[in-house]
C-alpha cells in the first residue's frame, strides 16, 4: 500500500498521513498518546516520525491484517477520506 508522506499536527505532537488501499483513501493518525508512550512526551517531531517509519509495516497492517492488532497499534485511528 502506498502512502503520502508522514505530516504533523498538535504542535508536531502528532503524526499522520494517508493511504490508497484500492479505491479506497485511508488517513492513519498516530495519536500524542501513543507516541508520548513510545518515544517520550518530550521527544521532538523528527523523533516521532522516526518511529512512524519504523513501525509502519505494521500500522499498514492495521487495515490488511488478519484483525488482530497488537499494542501500541490498536490505538491508532484509521478512518476512510474521499
Amino acid at each position: 500500500m502506498k502512502h503520502s508522506p508522514l505530516c504533523s499536527w498538535d504542535d508536531g505532537r502528532e503524526i499522520y498521513f494517508t493511504a490508497k488501499d484500492g479505491t479506497q483513501k485511508l488517513r492513519f493518525t498516530v495519536s500524542r498518546d501513543v507516541l508520548d508512550r513510545n518515544v517520550g512526551d518530550t521527544a521532538p517531531t523528527s523523533a516521532r516520525k522516526s518511529w512512524v517509519k519504523d513501525n509502519m509495516s505494521d500500522i499498514l497492517n492495521i487495515r490488511t491484517g488478519d484483525g488482530t492488532i497488537a499494542p501500541p497499534f490498536d490505538l491508532i485511528h484509521v478512518e476512510e477520506i474521499a
